[in-house]
C-alpha cells in the first residue's frame, strides 16, 4: 500500500523494490519492544527508589524543579479534573437544583392549586345548581301536592263547583281575548 501512495513521487520505483516483511516479525518486534522499554523502566525505577538510599532523585529534584513538581502532582491531572469536571458537575448540579425547586416544583403547585380551584367551583356548582334543582323541583311537588291536597276533598258538589268555576273562566278569557 505504501508504495502505491508514493508511486508518483518516486519514479525509479520500478528498481527498488519494496521488501515485504511477514506481520510476525513486525509484531515480534513490537512485543520485544515493549517489554524491554518497561522492563528498564522497572529497573532504572528500581535502582533510584529501592531503600531510598540513591541521592540521584534528590539531585535530579534540584536541577529540574519545574519537571519535578508537574511529576510528583501527577501532571496536574487531579486539580485539572477537579477544576473542570467536578467543579463543572456541582455548578450543573445546583443550576437543576434551582429550575427543580422554581420552575419545576412552581408548575406543580400551581397544578395542584388549578386542580383545588376547579374542585371548589364544581362542588359549588354542585351543591348550589344540581342539588339546587332537584330538591327546589321537590320542594315545588311537595308545596304543590299540600296545596292541592285542599281541593281534593272528597265532596262531588266541590268538585262540580271547581269545574264550573273552570268553564266560566275559559268563557271570560275566550270573550276577552277575541
Amino acid at each position: 500500500m505504501l508504495e502505491h501512495w508514493l508511486a508518483p513521487s518516486l519514479p525509479a520505483q520500478e528498481r527498488v523494490p519494496f521488501a515485504h516483511a511477514p506481520h510476525s516479525t513486525e509484531l515480534l518486534f513490537q512485543l520485544i519492544g515493549g517489554v524491554l522499554v518497561a522492563g528498564l523502566g522497572w529497573l532504572l525505577a528500581y535502582a533510584l527508589y529501592h531503600d531510598n538510599r540513591s541521592t540521584v532523585p534528590e539531585r535530579l529534584k534540584v536541577i529540574f524543579p519545574r519537571a519535578w513538581a508537574l511529576v510528583f502532582n501527577k501532571y496536574y491531572v487531579d486539580e485539572l479534573y477537579d477544576a473542570t469536571v467536578v467543579r463543572g458537575s456541582l455548578v450543573f448540579s445546583r443550576v437543576l437544583y434551582w429550575i427543580d425547586q422554581n420552575v419545576i416544583d412552581g408548575f406543580v403547585n400551581f397544578m395542584g392549586w388549578l386542580g383545588r380551584a376547579v374542585a371548589y367551583v364544581d362542588a359549588a356548582i354542585d351543591k348550589y345548581i344540581v342539588d339546587g334543582a332537584v330538591n327546589g323541583l321537590a320542594s315545588l311537588t311537595w308545596n304543590s301536592g299540600s296545596a292541592l291536597r285542599r281541593i281534593q276533598t272528597g265532596h262531588i258538589q266541590s268538585y262540580l263547583y271547581g269545574a264550573l268555576g273552570g268553564a266560566i273562566a275559559f268563557v271570560i278569557i275566550q270573550y276577552v281575548i277575541r
